[in-house]
């Protein structure tokens, strides 16, 4: 095994502080990874939001980061259960960056939760005796609705059929049955039968007639929650389509010559790499984005746009050393969020 990294004993603390306060928690996904992260950490809470701060600050403090900040893009009322606050760590030497999302639900379809939270959590298993994650019927779920969006989009990725292949083992198949069957989840087991196969566009529509029926069905009992919903995932959508009405949490912009953009390029990479961005595209439109621009924003990523006259920006010059670059740029990612004291 490979020697722990600062961020692996990081994770290994944030773990240990969640359980020792006895906060309610579950790892969305990736559990079995940890302490190792691949993007972030996906915890899902019911805890109440001071609290939430109240660790968080903690967290920071034991693991002797320089900088904590907060983005409340996808913030909403908290009766929605489809909030999610989302905190930075920051450690300067080595620039070194940990995400952590406190997520209130788990979105199954657009205005809809997969289920109660409360009910998620009351259900959650433990890893290696120190990770509280979701059970694996509900992680389950969310993977066949993630899956059945990579189809649809063409950005199928062999190793998740991997997952399902272990998942359709005979000894896993019967507990899924016994989940689906007690829960009128049927057609899951039609849309897996077509995984199974490989027919992966009849899983794709068996999975999608499910999602449609599962929304109507919730819309039914209770309209009011889910148009509230919907209202409120619209207007945080509705903010990544115009450039001029960006804020700053969403783009970084540099005035910089041409002939030192591959260098910048080069350490946005980096940066990339190292987590201190979600995702990243560079900005080529100059009103509308595109698709792959809000399918950045949406996906919590940041734009970069390259200018000479931007207003607000980052201004590289041909005699900055590329350490002063580093430390420009990461500087002022850290300063794109709210600075948490």
């Amino acid at each position: 095994m490979a020697k722990l990294t600062f961020l692996d004993y990081s994770v290994e603390g944030i773990f240990k502080i969640l359980n020792t306060n006895k906060f309610n928690y579950a790892v969305i996904n990736n559990y079995k990874d940890l302490p190792r992260v691949k993007n972030d950490i996906d915890i899902l809470t019911n805890e109440p939001s001071k609290r939430i701060l109240k660790i968080i600050k903690k967290i920071k403090k034991k693991g002797n980061w320089d900088y904590l900040t907060f983005c409340d893009n996808w913030v909403t009322p908290s009766f929605t259960q489809q909030s999610v606050e989302t905190f930075n760590l920051y450690k300067k030497k080595g620039f070194k960056c940990l995400n952590i999302d406190f997520v209130r639900g788990l979105i199954f379809v657009n205005g809809v939760i997969l289920e109660e939270t409360i009910k998620i959590l009351n259900q959650k298993k433990i890893y290696k005796n120190k990770y509280f994650h979701i059970s694996g019927e509900y992680e389950f779920l969310m993977k066949v609705s993630g899956l059945s969006k990579e189809i649809k989009y063409h950005s199928y990725k062999h190793k998740n059929y991997k997952y399902f292949k272990n998942v359709l083992k005979k000894n896993k198949n019967i507990k899924l049955n016994e989940f689906f069957n007690n829960n009128k989840l049927q057609t899951i087991i039609k849309a897996l039968y077509f995984l199974k196969h490989r027919e992966y566009y009849k899983f794709y529509c068996a999975v999608e007639n499910f999602r449609r029926k599962f929304f109507f069905i919730n819309f039914i009992k209770n309209p009011l929650l889910v148009i509230f919903n919907l209202f409120y995932r619209i207007k945080i959508r509705s903010n990544n389509i115009l450039v001029p009405f960006l804020n700053k949490s969403k783009i970084i912009k540099i005035n910089i010559n041409q002939e030192n953009i591959p260098i910048v390029k080069k350490i946005i990479k980096k940066f990339y790499k190292k987590k201190l961005f979600r995702n990243i595209y560079y900005l080529k439109s100059k009103i509308f984005l595109n698709r792959h621009e809000i399918n950045c924003l949406n996906g919590g990523g940041t734009l970069i746009q390259f200018g000479k006259t931007l207003k607000n920006a980052i201004n590289i010059g041909n005699k900055d050393s590329k350490i002063n670059i580093e430390n420009t740029i990461f500087s002022y990612a850290i300063k794109m969020n709210k600075i948490i004291k």
